[in-house]
């Protein structure tokens, strides 16, 4: 199996034809083929001799084609595939919904004027805060620049942000 997979890295090392100069279908898929050749024999991977394709590929007549035994080959090529695309995937990202988020408002150490203007709003957590814009603030009564700029780097120092989507 190693030895297989040796052969084919040496096979890789060969000049690449000149495009204009290269005749056949093999000649400008030599470095894909060379590398799927590779990466079976390191994985074991074998298909049946007898298997016209592989007769195909390996240049010799088929004995019989028979379209039904095609359609399974390439069908199972498409399964393979697939079942490698999957592992490939990266897990699922979880929607960042931390319980940071959640967390009550009234838990920050602000000052007495952002805590009354917050209340006052009707306010309650930091993701509702987090979805309101600057101007948004700025429009609530008892609300200033003071307040904002307080706010802001509460949240900043919590890696949050005023405007994020909700």
């Amino acid at each position: 199996m190693h030895e297989a997979a040796l052969q084919c890295e040496r096979l890789a090392e060969f000049p690449v034809t000149d495009k204009r100069r290269a005749s056949g279908w093999l000649s400008p898929a030599r470095r894909s083929l060379t590398a799927a050749a590779r990466r079976a024999a390191l994985h074991g991977e074998r298909d049946r001799l007898d298997d016209p394709v592989v007769r195909l590929a390996l240049g010799r007549p088929p004995e019989s084609i028979d379209a039904a035994e095609l359609e399974r080959w390439a069908e199972q090529q498409r399964e393979r595939r697939e079942r490698a695309w999957e592992r490939l995937k990266p897990p699922p990202v979880e929607p960042a919904s931390p319980p940071l988020l959640d967390r009550r408002i009234d838990e920050l150490e602000l000052s007495v004027a952002t805590s009354r203007a917050l209340d006052r709003a009707g306010l309650q957590t930091l993701g509702e805060l987090c979805r309101r814009t600057e101007s948004e603030l700025l429009e609530m009564q008892g609300f200033g620049r003071k307040q904002l700029a307080e706010l802001k780097q509460i949240l900043a120092d919590l890696g949050l942000s005023l405007g994020m989507p909700g």
